[in-house]
């Protein structure tokens, strides 16, 4: 049954709570979006305590808190069933804390052999409450779909989790967004993911998750061959890198047909504006090589000796200075050098 976003008043809660209460067999509730916090949460005790056949629970954004959040893990804890039945459990956005973190932490181990989909982000969990629902999550073999993103992680989470990786071959779907992850502690998580055992990733969400030009060439190299499933990639909010990293990411996401969002965000721009200068910078010189020809072959003349434009003429004189003279001075010393000379020879 889906009641997103149905429950607009206490009257149609209690309403909706006794129609799921007399039926024992629903295998799937869906109660997302509405704003039950703890009178909801105690509405839907007597159901989750009761029914004898429930495997999928959805009750995101459904403003439980620290109280409501409680009542509900509770309710799920003391079931008439004693054997794991879950297979879906998705709680996110109702900022659970560290109050349920521990109550969380029992329900996922008593569900480890049935859970293939377990969604908890944004719930302000931090490290300790992080590292406690990885243990038991580390003994869920079966898990497909895992989502933690907008949590507060640590290098030490960060470790946890790349250990907890091995344990779950059939995982499609894993998203770390908006964790906080140091540089270390993704570096932890790609060599997880690099020795293979995760081979049917379709899914990958790394937004914000402090990733350098190291974790992207390695994530470029996991991509080529040990998630060669991965249909999405996620990388906005990343460090910017250099072309060729960019290069090799794109590279081999295409090889596998992986589509890649927030790929533009890492472009270095300060890297590009300085190749466009070079590139500038190049082609003005050459600009000036080609128009200013004439002008170089006149300096060129006017340094070797030769008479310019205006009449001036610059040579070396005996001791290495320097003399300068005009045309009508040169050509009547040349005329009178000339008219010696010929005197010379009649005589």
């Amino acid at each position: 049954m889906n009641f997103e976003g149905a429950l607009e008043t206490p009257d149609s809660l209690q309403r909706i709570c006794n129609v799921i209460e007399k039926n024992a067999y629903l295998e799937e509730l869906i109660i997302s979006k509405n704003a039950l916090g703890v009178t909801g949460a105690k509405a839907l005790s007597n159901f989750l305590i009761n029914n004898i056949n429930l495997k999928h629970f959805i009750i995101d954004d459904a403003g439980l808190g620290k109280e409501g959040g409680i009542v509900i893990l509770e309710s799920i804890l003391n079931s008439k069933r004693k054997k794991s039945f879950l297979e879906t459990i998705s709680i996110k956005e109702n900022v659970l804390g560290k109050g349920c973190s521990k109550l969380l932490s029992m329900v996922l181990q008593n569900h480890q052999n049935t859970l293939t989909k377990v969604v908890l982000s944004r719930n302000n969990f931090y490290n300790s409450d992080i590292c406690r629902l990885m243990k038991s999550l580390n003994l869920c073999n079966k898990l497909q779909i895992v989502n933690i993103e907008d949590n507060f992680f640590t290098t030490n989470t960060s470790r946890t989790l790349s250990k907890s990786l091995i344990n779950w071959p059939d995982l499609k779907k894993l998203i770390i967004n908006d964790c906080l992850i140091d540089k270390k502690g993704i570096i932890y998580i790609l060599e997880a993911l690099s020795k293979g055992n995760n081979p049917g990733i379709e899914y990958l969400g790394l937004q914000y998750c402090n990733i350098y030009e190291e974790g992207f060439f390695l994530l470029a190299s996991i991509i080529k061959s040990k998630l060669i499933a991965l249909n999405k990639l996620e990388v906005h909010g990343n460090h910017q890198v250099a072309k060729n990293c960019i290069l090799k990411l794109k590279l081999a996401c295409e090889r596998n047909e992986t589509s890649i969002d927030g790929l533009d965000e890492l472009i270095d721009e300060e890297e590009v504006d300085y190749n466009n200068n070079e590139v500038k910078n190049d082609h003005d010189d050459g600009k000036g090589k080609g128009k200013g020809k004439g002008k170089g072959n006149e300096k060129i003349e006017e340094e070797e000796g030769n008479v310019g434009e205006e009449g001036i003429e610059r040579k070396e004189g005996k001791e290495g200075k320097v003399i300068f003279s005009d045309k009508k001075s040169l050509g009547k010393r040349k005329g009178s050098d000339m008219s010696d000379i010929a005197k010379k020879k009649k005589k």
